[in-house]
């Protein structure tokens, strides 16, 4: 008697369980929790995933560093002369870079009729390329700049006037960017926020002297 008491007792739930599953509705309720708890687990599964083949790209200088002021030959006081620049990048998505080079202190007032607005621009440089050669034009296409030629153009403020200036790299996914050598830069970047997988950035400063070359 007492045996069977204790087997009632241990059955009561099971029973209770099958009946409540017994419930379609109950079952179903089963059924789209386990779906939401195993979509969740892909989830995190492919979140790490993705993040852990994140594209990194990195722009350097042997002649300066980022937050440097620019030394003088890179400029117009000096010898107008384009820096040497190393890349590293992590990843086989890179297909190809792209470079501009702005003023971040420009009048452009001064310009406001006029959509060359950038030192430089260079885009469709290809991805295995690792250094750009001190006043060697990158392989690319060379876009117009402010000054109305498709070269590096140092920075020229005014004499006594100091000016930020920003070096940024673009890492692409794309063999190709459709964009012609005399679009502006606002154009170029438009092409270029479809297809960016990653950006460095190099920030330098740099005094007008008046003493032009």
């Amino acid at each position: 008697m007492h045996i069977s008491l204790n087997l009632s007792w241990s059955l009561r739930p099971q029973s209770w369980v099958v009946r409540w599953l017994q419930n379609p509705y109950n079952a179903a309720f089963i059924i789209l929790l386990v779906i939401i708890v195993v979509s969740g687990l892909v989830w995190l599964g492919n979140s790490s995933g993705s993040s852990s083949k994140k594209v990194v790209i990195q722009l350097s200088s042997p002649a300066f560093g980022n937050g440097d002021n620019l030394p003088t030959q890179f400029t117009c006081d000096g010898d107008n002369t384009s820096p040497e620049f190393k890349i590293k990048k992590v990843s086989k998505d890179v297909k190809t870079l792209a470079i501009i080079f702005e003023d971040l202190d420009l009048d452009k007032e001064q310009y406001k009729d006029s959509p060359y607005l950038a030192q430089q621009m260079v885009w469709n440089i290809p991805a295995t390329v690792t250094t750009f050669a001190q006043g060697v034009r990158p392989p690319g296409t060379m876009g117009r700049t402010i000054s109305g030629n498709y070269n590096y153009n140092g920075p020229c403020p005014p004499a006594g006037q100091t000016h930020r200036y920003r070096f940024t790299l673009y890492a692409l996914s794309t063999d190709s960017l459709a964009v012609g050598a005399d679009s502006g830069v606002e154009d170029l970047k438009k092409a270029i926020s479809r297809v960016e997988l990653s950006k460095s950035e190099l920030n330098v400063s740099y005094t007008g002297s008046g003493q032009r070359k």
